[in-house]
């Protein structure tokens, strides 16, 4: 992930005439991170930026997804070939994602035993800040979602609407791991006449979550917060943008104040530009 690097442009004349500011400024940013290694459902081949690059053949198993458990134990996903039933009901394929299913077909209007089929993926986060990191994506389901696991916690994240459409979903922070991580989808396929179509489809971005970076002023003070679940960042500041800026670290170093990080600096007349950098 690269390091985060927004400023904010401090005027601070008017700071020291005595002035407090009655609205601090808050500057929030987020970064799109990629994750070549996590896989929407039904693409063989990522993009160096995380977006699907090459789709996976109809009829073909998905080469990034398993069935782990199910009424059929376990078998690799198939990217269920389009064209015919259960189409007629479910979203269509687009270049982003496509459905998968244990079977590779339906015509003849085949059925998948009712039952629970587990669904894993796993994507790889060497190199990649966890803390501020974001999952979130799209998820469609015949029949219905019934929990979702990261790294073996399930966040309580269910789909019942049975419409096969894709429906907006976020995994948790606080459970990626550096290394290997293991999403797990499990899809229940219900029928009142003993079976029926199961797939699923799975859409993923990534990005993160950047600390808001609070700036107020009080009496001849320049205040700047930042929340403490954001740890390992450091202020910088620099008088202007002028290539190369010269960043250095802000002093004193940042005290706690209930849920924040706090740094308290004397107002100058200079133009004052600060980052928060990781």
């Amino acid at each position: 992930m690269p390091a985060m690097n927004y400023c904010i442009r401090l005027s601070v004349p008017a700071l020291i005439y005595g002035l407090v500011l009655l609205v601090p400024s808050i500057i929030t940013a987020q970064t799109a991170v990629p994750i070549p290694t996590l896989f929407n459902t039904g693409v063989s081949s990522n993009n160096s930026d995380g977006s699907p690059a090459t789709l996976t053949a109809d009829g073909a198993t998905d080469p990034h997804y398993a069935i782990v458990a199910g009424v059929d134990g376990a078998i690799s996903p198939y990217v269920t070939k389009t064209g015919a039933y259960p189409f007629l009901y479910w979203s269509l394929d687009t270049t982003n994602s496509k459905w998968i299913s244990p079977q590779a077909t339906y015509a003849g209007l085949l059925q998948d035993p009712v039952g629970s089929y587990t669904y894993r993926t796993t994507f790889d986060l060497t190199g990649i800040k966890t803390n501020t990191l974001s999952i979130s994506g799209q998820l469609a389901a015949d029949n219905a979602i019934t929990a979702v696991r990261i790294n073996g916690f399930d966040f309580g994240y269910s789909q019942s609407a049975n419409d096969q459409i894709l429906h907006p979903f976020s995994l948790p922070n606080g459970h990626y791991v550096s290394g290997v991580n293991t999403l797990e989808i499990d899809v229940l396929n219900y029928s009142p006449d003993g079976g029926n179509p199961s797939g699923l489809r799975a859409e993923f971005t990534a990005s993160a979550n950047l600390p808001l970076l609070t700036i107020g002023g009080l009496g001849n003070n320049v205040i700047l917060t930042w929340p403490t679940n954001y740890t390992g960042f450091t202020l910088q500041s620099t008088t202007n943008l002028v290539p190369p800026a010269a960043w250095t670290a802000v002093s004193p170093a940042p005290v706690v104040v209930n849920t924040n990080f706090t740094v308290t600096n004397a107002a100058s007349s200079a133009q004052m530009l600060y980052r928060l950098t990781q």
